[in-house]
């Protein structure tokens, strides 16, 4: 694929910089402390959509941890995690034994924050991955989990309306008892049982 033009690049992120040198490899330049490390890329364009409500249109090639990280907008140490836990591949190791990322793995951490929002635990996406990784199509085992969460949601709800009652009645027990009232042994009326 002939490289694209940096001017496609939708909002640049802070210390990232592409050029387009006649045609050749372009280098990424990124800003580190009080050096600026280079690096040269070979770049194709990639869409990346991180269900924020917008989409990134950005040169993408091998990228260090750190430009990854701020491209999903994820802190390091958290691409690191969820390599460890097996949700991400073990990425490339470039010579100089550095991580080296592609956009392909920018879709698989949207994937991690979907289904999370969703309120799936990093065990159950890690199974769900495990199913795609496979071959297999995980979307009745989704299905089953998400029916799952929802009968958690209607469990915590009566919960939480029980709870709301009876936080509802202390509060009116608490206006009817005077503070003068309340025996050393009780140590709060308000809570003791009548």
């Amino acid at each position: 694929m002939p490289n694209a033009p940096a001017s496609t690049a939708a909002k640049p992120i802070p210390g990232v910089r592409l050029a387009m040198r006649h045609h050749h490899p372009q280098l990424l330049d990124t800003q580190r402390t009080s050096r600026t490390k280079r690096q040269k890329c070979d770049v194709h364009l990639a869409t990346i959509d991180l269900d924020l409500g917008f989409k990134v249109k950005r040169e993408v090639g091998k990228m260090l941890i750190g430009e990854f990280a701020a491209m999903v907008g994820l802190p390091g140490q958290t691409i690191r995690f969820y390599e460890r836990k097996g949700l991400l591949p073990c990425p490339r190791r470039e010579p100089n034994g550095y991580r080296s990322y592609d956009g392909s793995t920018a879709a698989r951490v949207q994937f991690i924050r979907s289904a999370q929002s969703a309120g799936l635990t990093l065990g159950e996406i890690r199974g769900i991955i495990e199913l795609r990784d496979h071959g297999d199509a995980p979307c009745s085992h989704v299905a089953s989990l998400l029916d799952r969460k929802l009968a958690d949601v209607h469990a915590r709800q009566r919960e939480l309306s029980a709870l709301k009652s009876d936080l509802e009645h202390l509060l009116q027990r608490s206006r009817r008892l005077q503070p003068g009232d309340c025996p050393e042994t009780a140590i709060c009326h308000i809570l003791t049982p009548p």
